[in-house]
């Protein structure tokens, strides 16, 4: 098994940056995917309050995507075991701010 995570899974994390609310919900989504990893139960409420205040479909969609990515993103880097430096250099190669792979990690 490769240590490193699939292209596509990066190609798909780029995509999502280029997202322009990206940037503004990165930290509530992020967050929103810790939170439902680590409770015993799925729970969705951060996210569904996210989707519930956007202002179209198109941006609940995108709200939905960017969460899927990244929780698919942190069950990746999980699954592979990888360390803190092999995360950095795939979030900063998928068009990451330093900031926003310092909050990740």
């Amino acid at each position: 098994m490769s240590s490193r995570v699939s292209s596509e899974l990066v190609v798909i994390l780029e995509e999502v940056v280029q997202e322009q609310c990206f940037a503004g919900l990165f930290d509530k989504i992020l967050k929103a995917c810790f939170v439902n990893l680590l409770e015993e139960t799925s729970n969705l409420k951060s996210i569904e309050s996210l989707i519930d205040a956007a202002s179209s479909e198109e941006e609940r969609d995108t709200i939905r995507e960017i969460f899927n990515v990244l929780l698919l993103t942190i069950t990746e880097f999980r699954r592979k075991d990888l360390v803190d430096v092999e995360m950095e250099v795939t979030l900063k190669e998928a068009g990451l701010t330093e900031e926003m792979t310092t909050k990740f990690i």
